[in-house]
């Protein structure tokens, strides 16, 4: 059913005084492009938008944008043209949920709007008695199209917020426990090395890497919060891994003087953090293991629903750290003819078989997803552009060599496809999504069974 509205703007474009908007229409269109450079000067001041801003893709896309927006705003538009609009009030409210943009820039953004609009109407030669119908006419037409937008902007919102709290339904359930013990295993495999470090005074520092760069880090980092909102546990890990390197630094630095007394209290003191961080785990899994989940029926992946709600975040991250993440998207070469040849429960097989190589192919921060089909999504965090490329490549060789088994006697080879593109700042994640999959068409377009990267 369509909303109040969207019908509100229709009849206001259906019912237009012809003389108001040819005086709207004649004083602001070829003023158009300097209010649009007016708009978003003003809004790059502002802290509370320009982040969403400032990224040089985005301003250039954006100036003409809304130089066009305001001459379809202020012109005679036909029927079909009036629904092109309002279509586009909704894809740009659509644009607006999905980078995330604060409601406060929101109105922040409306008001500088109508102050660069009001100003040049003012300033203009419009006749007195009529320069209040002007107004008027204009006010509403802005009014009605932002509420458009700002409709569909809280309805996207809405349903991000529900499928926030499915996704982290979905990602609990008894493979908490698994998981647990990964990053644990992670979590202890640093500590040994770190006690090597410090006892061998031949072993070099950049060797171990930060806390933060292991598996057991780089989950707390970036599933953690996600999985977890506002949960104490999680809080209380990162201010432990802060701990962690701090002291592991200070031990670093005083490893000339040899195992002094100070050199045993930061061990121990390491020791303590790990212990009471691997307790801290234990208490989420038991938190989390009488909860029900459930994922892609098939793979026990994500759903692609929760790709908008883990991509948001990503985006969030990068652009408040300046850590890039990367995303492959993954689709297996032939695979109708598999299905056609051996049926649908030999093709279930190999997917399955491909979650589980995907899984182990990349790390416990990181995200697969079963995007549709045969097609496959990893979002792989705190990446450079050479280990993304590693990994999509370390994937496909690791399907390209396993022998995928569909019966007790029928083993195939089969190869995937991979598209890899790097998040370049841009706000919006459909950016990311869309350049992986304009790469990975190329890989098919190459020959199949490569990787190729969006350039």
């Amino acid at each position: 059913m369509e909303n109040k509205d969207v019908e509100l703007l229709r009849n206001l474009l259906s019912n237009l005084d012809p003389h108001s908007i040819s005086e709207l229409s004649r004083v602001l269109t070829p003023k158009a492009e300097l209010i649009a450079e007016d708009f978003y000067r003003n809004m790059l001041s502002h802290p509370e938008s320009s982040g969403f801003l400032s990224n040089e893709k985005v301003e250039g896309h954006l100036k003409p944008s809304m130089t066009h927006w305001i001459m379809s705003l202020v012109s005679s538009l036909s029927k079909d043209e009036i629904e092109g609009f309002i279509h586009n009030q909704i894809e740009i409210g659509n644009k607006h949920a999905r980078i995330n943009i604060p409601l406060i820039a929101i109105h922040i953004g409306t008001s500088v709007l109508k102050q660069s609009l009001f100003r040049t109407i003012l300033d203009s030669d419009i006749q007195r008695n009529q320069l209040a119908d002007v107004v008027i006419l204009l006010d509403n037409l802005v009014d009605q199209s932002i509420a458009v937008m700002n409709r569909t902007y809280f309805t996207d919102l809405l349903s991000d917020a529900q499928d926030q709290q499915a996704l982290k339904l979905q990602s609990l359930g008894m493979d908490m426990a698994l998981q647990t013990e990964a990053l644990r295993s992670s979590l202890f495999d640093w500590h040994r090395q770190v006690l090597g470090l410090l006892m061998d005074a031949k072993i070099e520092l950049n060797q171990i890497p930060s806390v933060k760069r292991t598996n057991f880090g780089l989950w707390v980092q970036h599933k953690g919060d996600l999985l977890f909102p506002g949960s104490n546990e999680i809080s209380k890990l990162k201010q432990l891994m802060e701990k962690i390197d701090d002291v592991f630094n200070n031990a670093v630095n005083i490893r000339p003087d040899g195992l002094t007394e100070q050199m045993r209290h930061y061990m121990k003191t390491i020791d303590d953090h790990v212990t009471s961080s691997t307790a801290v785990l234990g208490s989420i899994t038991e938190q989390t293991l009488a909860l029900e989940g459930g994922r892609d029926p098939l793979t026990k992946l994500f759903n692609r629903r929760f790709l908008r709600t883990i991509l948001q975040r990503e985006v969030k991250v990068s652009m408040a750290t300046n850590e890039r993440f990367a995303v492959l998207l993954i689709d297996l070469d032939h695979f109708k003819k598999i299905n056609d040849q051996y049926g649908h429960d030999a093709g279930d097989s190999i997917l399955r078989q491909i979650a589980e190589i995907l899984m182990t192919s990349v790390r416990a921060g990181d995200f697969v997803f079963r995007y549709g089909g045969e097609e496959f999504l990893t979002v792989l965090n705190s990446v450079s552009r050479n280990h993304a490329q590693m990994v999509a490549e370390k994937i496909r060789q690791n399907i390209q060599h396993h022998n995928f088994e569909i019966n007790s006697k029928t083993k195939l080879k089969i190869t995937a496809s991979i598209g890899i593109a790097i998040h370049d700042g841009h706000p919006d994640f459909n950016n990311i999504v869309q350049h992986s999959d304009n790469a990975l068409y190329q890989a098919k377009e190459n020959g199949r069974n490569q990787v190729v990267f969006y350039i």
